[in-house]
């Protein structure tokens, strides 16, 4: 619960809201405490009370204390209902707020925090370190909300332990038992869903232990394969079936999205030299000097370009100007863009690949931006 780095089977935590409900099912990954804070922030905005429905097996620590500072702090009253199980660092979550539920088939693992890695003795001396900086920090949240003593608390800091409702309840970790719901709280509605957000929900539902052992429903299976088109797929295939096909299609739109990028540059291209090539050939610019432009307008985009050549006239380069050295001349940092332009072309060139700053600095003295 050290780190976050995800393997190829791991799914990224399940966040949704409905109404004033967030929904937080999932281990905790990387990028998952961010998601969370700005998903909480937008509920804050519209509503003074707020439920969290929390089923995790934990994960990264640094993760889980963004989101157990954004209920802490939080100015709206927020009550945690433990779904299924807070474990590792779900169980120091639920920590953050004085209402707390738990359903009653639910439990709570509490344990130190761990790291699974390698390195030197010096590298692992300084995962020591940190780790027992963590523990001490459980320690704290432990003591200050729940009826344990010191020692109970160091004793949960070795090995894994296991706690149902009542003993949840007796410790004071929740503030109430409330019955399980057949039905999962949560529904991936699918017509409101991008592809790769109903993978994901569909791929957290799978991987939730309370659900490991039920299949999922085949009319939610058919919803899924209706909303997006999953071809060689039906209600009844498995549901390994059906997330392979979610990820087929979501590949299939990755890769069609970079087309669509790659055709969108090869056409700014175009657009470019074929506007040069207009320009050129109206004597606004030397064959020689069309190199320089080329390079503003892959750089500064077709807009700034055209700017750029409405101040040229067609008028001959300044030979000696292009074999001197920019960098060498004198006076050259009280030149504006346009004697630039004139005298150096090739130094405005080079300047809009080493010290782009001055570049767009004298672009936009000279259009005023």
């Amino acid at each position: 619960m050290f780190a976050s780095y995800k393997t190829i089977n791991q799914k990224q935590m399940l966040i949704k809201t409905i109404e004033n409900t967030l929904y937080a099912y999932g281990s905790i990954w990387q990028g998952d405490g961010t998601w969370f804070c700005e998903t909480l922030n937008r509920l804050e905005s519209s509503y003074s009370q707020i439920t969290i429905r929390l089923h995790t097996d934990g994960g990264s620590v640094f993760e889980g204390n963004l989101m157990f500072n954004a209920i802490n702090k939080s100015t709206s009253d927020i009550e945690i209902i433990i779904d299924g199980i807070a474990a590792s660092m779900g169980a120091i979550i639920i920590l953050a707020s004085n209402k707390v539920k738990i359903v009653d088939n639910g439990f709570v693992m509490i344990h130190a925090p761990s790291v699974y890695g390698s390195g030197t003795a010096s590298e692992l001396e300084s995962q020591a370190s940190l780790l027992r900086k963590m523990e001490s920090t459980f320690k704290e949240r432990l003591s200050t909300k729940t009826n344990l003593t010191a020692g109970q608390i160091d004793d949960l800091m070795i090995g894994d332990h296991w706690f149902n409702a009542q003993e949840c309840l007796d410790m004071g970790l929740v503030s109430e038992i409330v019955p399980w719901v057949v039905q999962p709280a949560i529904e991936i509605q699918t017509e409101q869903m991008q592809p790769s957000d109903v993978f994901s929900a569909y791929a957290s539902l799978l991987t939730m232990p309370n659900l490991n052992s039920q299949k999922l429903d085949d009319n939610m299976k058919q919803l899924i394969i209706q909303a997006l088109k999953l071809p060689n797929v039906t209600a009844q295939s498995s549901d390994t079936a059906v997330l392979e096909a979610l990820q087929s299609q979501i590949q299939t739109e990755r890769d069609e999205k970079n087309d669509a990028l790659n055709e969108l540059k090869q056409y700014k291209k175009s657009q470019i030299t074929a506007y040069l090539d207009r320009v050129e050939a109206k004597g606004i610019l030397k064959k020689e000097d069309r190199q320089l432009y080329e390079n503003i307008g892959e750089k500064a985009g077709f807009d700034a370009l055209a700017k750029v050549l409405e101040g040229v006239k067609p008028t001959a380069p300044n030979i000696s100007a292009l074999i001197t050295n920019a960098d060498a001349q004198q006076g050259t940092d009280q030149w504006t863009f346009d004697q630039w332009q004139k005298e150096d072309p090739k130094g405005l060139e080079a300047m809009a690949s080493a010290n782009p700053d001055k570049f767009q600095k004298l672009f936009n003295q000279k259009y005023k931006k």
